[in-house]
């Protein structure tokens, strides 16, 4: 029998530990990996850097197959879709303190295959999903 995978845990934990210590927690994201969504404009040889903090996030949802959030680029407020097997670090902006991932089968997730939290103008939260999930 197979476990899950370690990678949902350990970026939750980081982010927490991070923050918990006054420092800005980033993830450095592969964004060729299929079905991430981050500004083009942003990607630098096929990476992008991102501070996943509360303070420069909104509705961050650390799920154990994608993160998701809202972040401002330039002004614009935009969301971001990365799938788990994406993310190759998280890591302090201040110490770099952190922890590189290694590559680990995640199947593809897009955002199509997955269930995320939406909050509505009036404050409630509505869960979109979709009826099935690719596993490979």
């Amino acid at each position: 029998m197979s476990s899950t995978p370690k990678r949902p845990y350990l970026i939750r934990a980081l982010h927490q530990w991070i923050e918990d210590n006054n420092n800005t927690p980033y993830m450095l994201i592969d964004a060729n990996y299929p079905g991430v969504e981050v500004p083009a404009e942003h990607v630098k040889k096929g990476q992008i850097v991102l501070n996943f903090s509360s303070s420069a996030t909104g509705n961050l949802q650390i799920d154990n197959d994608f993160v998701v959030f809202e972040a401002r680029f330039g002004g614009v407020s935009r969301r971001l879709f990365l799938p788990m097997g994406s993310i190759t670090a998280v890591f302090a902006k201040e110490t770099s303190d952190g922890m590189m991932f290694e590559k680990e089968d995640f199947g593809e997730t897009t955002q199509s295959q997955t269930s995320v939290d939406e909050t509505q103008p009036n404050g409630s939260v509505t869960r979109t999903h979709s009826a099935f999930k690719v596993i490979k």
